[in-house]
């Protein structure tokens, strides 16, 4: 019986550290990093996993004070106001483009395996509140798996330094807002380690 029950703990204790080892080896959804979206060639690079097979929203989000009136009046000019076409459905004030390009990989045991590669020249806008502007990049479907991102700004934006912008994936959930940073971080949406980094030239 003592074998037994030694058996059972020791297998129990090794699924907990292959749950342990997997829970821990790539971020996942909702990943939001802080990216120099304004700064001609910056790059953001990382990994994540996804969990699911859905559709995964990128997008920019831009940050201000709410405080800040001269800032929050300065970037009002390059907002947009995403008001569509009636003819078309398409936005037709997006406000200011954040021209990027974005690079998606798989992680396969046999290599990398590139599923994206595009070339952003304007992102629809999502949403504008009190402290933030989101901008949509893409809605991509993915599959469960492990994932390569690659994104390099490619203009500067002078009118952006200064803002700190963020770049973030989540599940495309189109009846129900489910973004953890929604109701975890109800004064601040997106919280970085190191805190908001404020975009250079």
């Amino acid at each position: 019986m003592s074998i037994l029950r030694t058996l059972a703990r020791a297998m129990a204790l090794f699924l907990f550290l292959c749950n342990y080892a997997t829970a821990d080896s790539l971020p996942r959804e909702p990943v939001f990093l802080p990216f120099a979206a304004c700064q001609k060639a910056a790059i953001l690079a990382f990994d994540f996993e996804a969990i699911e097979d859905n559709s995964y929203v990128f997008l920019l989000t831009l940050q201000w004070s709410e405080n800040d009136t001269a800032q929050r009046e300065h970037l009002a000019k390059f907002m947009g106001d995403g008001g569509y076409d009636p003819k078309t459905n398409k936005q037709i004030n997006t406000g200011l483009p954040i021209p990027l390009r974005l690079k998606i990989s798989r992680l396969d045991p046999a290599g990398e395996i590139s599923i994206y590669d595009k070339e952003i020249m304007e992102e629809e806008l999502q949403s504008r509140g009190p402290k933030e502007l989101e901008k949509v990049i893409d809605r991509i479907k993915l599959s469960t798996g492990n994932y390569r991102v690659h994104v390099e700004a490619l203009t500067g934006i002078p009118e952006l330094v200064g803002t700190p912008i963020g770049l973030g994936i989540y599940v495309h959930r189109p009846s129900v807002d489910l973004r953890p940073w929604r109701w975890q971080f109800p004064s601040q949406r997106w919280v970085f380690p190191n805190g908001w980094v404020k975009c250079t030239s």
